[in-house]
């Protein structure tokens, strides 16, 4: 554990720093557990004028329709050159570095300019410029240089990033940070993430891997320093490098594109969600869901989702496609019979996912409430089902969020706005309603296979299990189970354990995505896709 704050030197072009790249540069500042000491800036070499007729013939035609689409078409915010830097960065001490060529694509630093560097001693170099690097400079700080990749370091070495994922038809993109090595994208692995392939839009799937996967080195510095179990492995076995797609590949590329986006917009306006509450028996040994019973909640233009259990009463999403919204409602249910729907928690805004806790002898609701701009657990009456005075958990909106009680520590797991599929994040806290500290493993998972939260965290024997929402494919695709292996204030640890999906005997067959028990009460949620005139007409507005 390194007590003082890292320190680090960075390699970058002439032109200045692509924006994603700075959105790295400004998480190591916010977090202030390493301090930047240098720019090692690259000279631009202006190569011998060439003519016309070489131009010409030099072009690589055999790839022009990639070259013409990324100049013009797939141009994305996140790799806009930013020449203005934030005085932290510009008014560090700059060295103009003149490599020597390595071969066709790499480079090398002259054993003068690798003096200046070391004179600095930065614990390691974060690599934003500069062509493949090999030689001295690899091993000139102690951490190495750290370098990204936006591509799986086995299956999709080289680039475009994030292409072949979806020429590939790949349901995810990695996204990995390793330190470097003389072999092209086969250094050590620091941190890998997976977020879901973008399928119908090259643009949108480079703009968010590049700007989603920026705070890593923030991430792995706060894993560093705070004593925290790093996992890094060097891969094995890879793949050979991928280059410019051939004409030929880019048109078949452009045609796939155009599929998907029919597929995404037929989808989104004419696949309408419903979702019906189920009660269920599970197995706690085959770690399996039995005897579905569909309840029956859902309606034209509504549906129920997101229960959890206390006792005999199940809190659950009551959604309106007319409201837009969705309203907390309850019921019991005793010797096989369920009560009238009441409701619990509603306003002008949306609430979702209603997750419940005990505290000094007092049930708690804590529902999703994103308008709300924070995130309250309100006391309710367990006979009237009245919500008393809300309470305030954490100051920030979050996403499906549970808490744990583990000893003397609260957790909560949860997603936030615009990532909650991909990314799961995790604070812990004293008690129950903070102040909480960011879990310097966090976000504890990246992946959109089992991020989300599917329900509170249960125990079978002596294996504490986290529920989660599989969505690499679709929305609710299946339930996946982990099992908590390590949790501390420091780390984090889990491994797989079960899958969960619908049954198919169900008419609602077509996605489950919560999983709550308590006593011999377990309660999930079904899906299908069914739309009616009035969801059709609210997606429509929407």
């Amino acid at each position: 554990m390194s007590k003082n704050p890292l320190t680090y030197g960075i390699l970058m072009n002439e032109g200045g720093l692509q924006q994603w790249q700075l959105q790295c540069l400004l998480e190591l500042q916010k977090r202030g557990q390493a301090v930047p000491l240098l720019r090692i800036v690259k000279k631009n070499s202006a190569p011998p004028p060439a003519s016309f007729i070489h131009k010409i013939r030099s072009y690589p035609y055999h790839n022009f329709l990639f070259r013409l689409l990324k100049r013009f078409i797939f141009r994305v915010t996140a790799q806009e050159t930013l020449t203005q830097l934030p005085a932290f960065i510009s008014e560090l001490p700059c060295l103009h570095i003149q490599t020597l060529a390595d071969g066709r694509y790499a480079e090398r630093f002259t054993a003068e300019d690798l003096q200046q560097v070391q004179a600095f001693r930065p614990d390691f170099l974060l690599r934003f410029g500069f062509n493949i690097l090999r030689g001295d400079i690899l091993h000139c700080c102690p951490l190495g240089i750290l370098s990204f990749h936006h591509g799986d370091e086995v299956l999709f070495r080289g680039g475009p990033p994030g292409f072949w994922e979806l020429a590939g038809g790949s349901r995810v993109t990695s996204v990995v940070l390793q330190r470097l090595s003389e072999k092209l994208d086969a250094g050590e692995i620091l941190l890998k993430r997976s977020y879901r392939s973008i399928q119908h839009s090259y643009t949108h799937q480079l703009q968010h891997i590049l700007s989603a996967s920026a705070d890593m080195p923030a991430q792995w510095v706060s894993m560093y320093t705070q004593g925290s179990s790093l996992h890094t492995y060097t891969p094995r076995q890879t793949e050979p490098i991928r280059r410019f797609p051939g004409n030929l590949r880019m048109l078949l590329f452009l045609l796939r594109m155009g599929k998907e986006r029919i597929r995404f917009y037929r989808q989104k306006y004419f696949g309408a969600e419903k979702w019906d509450i189920a009660l269920a028996d599970f197995d706690t040994s085959a770690l399996q869901l039995s005897n579905v019973r569909p309840l029956g909640l859902y309606g034209k233009g509504r549906y129920a989702a997101d229960p959890f259990v206390y006792e005999d009463l199940i809190f659950y999403e009551h959604y309106d496609y007319r409201l837009k919204k969705g309203e907390i409602h309850a019921i019991r249910y005793r010797n096989g019979t369920l009560s009238q729907a009441h409701t619990v928690l509603k306003n002008a805004t949306h609430f979702a996912f209603p997750f419940l806790f005990e505290w000094e002898n007092t049930l708690y609701l804590a529902p999703e409430n994103y308008a709300s701009g924070n995130w309250y657990a309100y006391p309710i009456n367990r006979h009237t089902l009245q919500a008393g005075e809300p309470r305030l958990i954490f100051p920030a909106p979050l996403i499906d969020a549970v808490l744990l009680q583990q000893d003397d520590t609260w957790y909560i797991f949860a997603g936030l706005p615009g990532e909650a599929n991909e990314k799961l994040h995790l604070w812990y806290a004293a008690h129950p309603f903070g102040p909480y500290e960011a879990h310097p493993c966090s976000p504890v998972k990246v992946n959109p296979a089992g991020s989300r939260m599917a329900g509170a965290v249960f125990s079978t024997g002596k294996r504490l299990v986290r529920p989660a929402q599989k969505s690499d494919r679709y929305y609710g695709e299946a339930i996946l189970g982990y099992e908590i292996t390590r949790l501390s204030r420091q780390d984090y640890e889990e491994k797989p354990l079960f899958g969960i999906q619908a049954p198919q005997t169900a008419s609602f067959n077509q996605g489950i995505h919560t999983l709550n028990m308590q006593g011999g009460l377990c309660v999930t949620d079904l899906k299908k896709h069914a739309s009616d005139m009035v969801s059709l007409a609210a997606l429509i507005r929407r």
